[in-house]
């Protein structure tokens, strides 16, 4: 048979098979879904990380921004626990989130989906702007009493106006990470690695950048006592 009459057989029995079957997620992409688990992990740790650090220049800085005020050490110890309601927000999302993968596996292996597996995880990413903005909302309310002592009237307002800009930045955050399209092949490993990197270094830019203006507005009021 001519060379071009092979061609057009096959091209007739391709057509009459149909489409080839899409791939299906399977037992053979769990090294993907345990890299997804390990890096989700290490990215909260690091978010953790990034408040406590970002509140502990905070507090050296307020320390001498004080100076011998006669409330100094109670209002450092005061500001140093305001942190609490804002981190278990960001803690309590952590666990969810790896909860959160663990549950994409099984969706997943079930469905043969690859959208499965990172849905849960985008969703609990989602919720945790809302989180953070009642933590923080929290958080401000205990530091009503340092606002009162230092008698700056704009303080409170100043502190409060964070929450809802930093639930923005981490809603966009996760919604980038929802919006980020995997494929089933060699490089669905190193591209669910990537989002979840980009993830936490956006979450960490926006708690180190809403955080610093906590210290300037305390610092300022501090100033002005």
């Amino acid at each position: 048979m001519p060379p071009s009459l092979r061609a057009a057989a096959r091209a007739a029995l391709s057509r009459l098979r149909g489409p080839a079957p899409a791939p299906r997620f399977d037992a053979r992409h769990d090294g993907a879904a345990a890299a997804l688990d390990a890096e989700v992990e290490s990215a909260f740790q690091l978010i953790g990380a990034a408040a406590v650090g970002t509140w502990e220049v905070l507090l050296t800085d307020l320390g001498r921004g004080l100076g011998p005020h006669p409330e100094a050490r109670r209002h450092l110890d005061r500001v140093s626990d305001a942190l609490v309601p804002t981190q278990e927000a960001l803690q309590a999302t952590g666990r969810k989130s790896r909860e959160a993968v663990k549950e994409g596996l099984g969706r997943a292996l079930s469905s043969g989906e690859l959208r499965e597996l990172t849905a849960p995880l985008a969703s609990r990413l989602a919720g945790m702007g809302p989180a953070v903005e009642a933590g923080w909302t929290k958080t401000v309310a205990y530091l009503e009493p340092v606002c009162a002592s230092l008698g700056d009237p704009g303080l409170e307002g100043a502190l409060q106006s964070i929450g809802p800009r930093l639930r923005r930045l981490l809603d966009a955050e996760a919604a980038a990470f929802a919006a980020t399209p995997f494929t089933l092949d060699e490089g669905l490993k190193g591209a669910l690695l990537a989002a979840t990197g980009r993830y936490q270094r956006g979450v960490v830019r926006a708690i180190e950048t809403t955080l610093y203006e906590a210290r300037t507005a305390l610092l300022a009021a501090a100033a002005r006592r």
